[in-house]
């Protein structure tokens, strides 16, 4: 991590004081070791991102004409920061304002409503189009759904598609970050899951088989992933929490 970006982290923990900011870091590296960039020695490092968008990156033009080629876009800030919390602690925000702090890229939070796939009616999202043709015991419930009548088969019917939009997010997000060189900063992230599932089993809240289901899946994906560089946690006390929504009438 270069220092710009440690110094901004530094300021950004400052100005978030009133919860706590728990940085944790997934990569540990002695104070005596010296970052480095992964690129060949006759590739002068780039200024800035690759501008995807408006360069449309082509193998051919960019490698053979150009001498352009994505290993060169990857240097010190190519990192990939995770933030999490509880609710309510306007987690979302604090991702995108340290994000554009850093020059890193955002990335939103998994939603399985914001999924969208086309049919000959028009344009539905994936929990109304799974609805449509599944079996009902096979009915996605929404969060607010499972909120009003938690059991251990809705818990699976909600954990499963949750888990294949975070896997999504995560690969939305690299795939910008090893294309570009742009460090990401994750609103939550298919890393998320794990702890998501054990609290729901240490509460009784799916059964050990939906458990051991959901966790073999998982695992069976977690080879092609890369794990965060920095896991920040937002923390925040529950009671607190709970005032605050009573306070916004929520």
């Amino acid at each position: 991590m270069s220092s710009g970006v440690a110094a901004s982290l530094r300021r950004v923990f400052l100005a978030n004081q009133h919860h706590r900011l728990l940085i944790v870091s997934t990569c540990l590296i002695p104070q005596n070791h010296r970052t480095f960039s992964m690129q060949y020695k006759d590739t002068e490092k780039p200024a800035h991102p690759f501008d995807y968008v408006n360069k449309n990156y082509n193998f051919f033009r960019h490698y053979y004409l150009g001498g352009h080629y994505t290993l060169a876009n990857i240097h010190d800030n190519t990192l990939f920061f995770h933030v999490e919390s509880n609710f309510g602690v306007r987690r979302s925000d604090f991702v995108k304002r340290l994000a554009n702090h850093i020059g890193f890229l955002p990335i939103s939070k998994p939603d399985v409503d914001r999924m969208h796939f086309v049919d000959e009616t028009g344009t539905i999202n994936t929990r109304q189009f799974h609805n449509d043709y599944c079996l009902p015991r096979d009915y996605m419930p929404s969060p607010e759904e499972w909120h009003l009548n938690p059991n251990h088969h809705a818990s699976v019917r909600l954990l499963r598609p949750l888990l294949q939009t975070m896997t999504y997010q995560l690969r939305m997000g690299l795939s910008h970050m090893f294309s570009t060189g742009q460090g990401i900063v994750m609103d939550r992230s298919y890393w998320s899951y794990y702890p998501i599932l054990n609290i729901l089993r240490d509460f009784g809240l799916i059964s050990q088989d939906g458990y051991d289901f959901l966790l073999e899946y998982k695992v069976s994906i977690d080879y092609n992933f890369k794990m965060p560089r920095l896991i920040i946690f937002i923390d925040k006390d529950p009671q607190a929490i709970w005032e605050d929504l009573q306070k916004n009438g929520k």
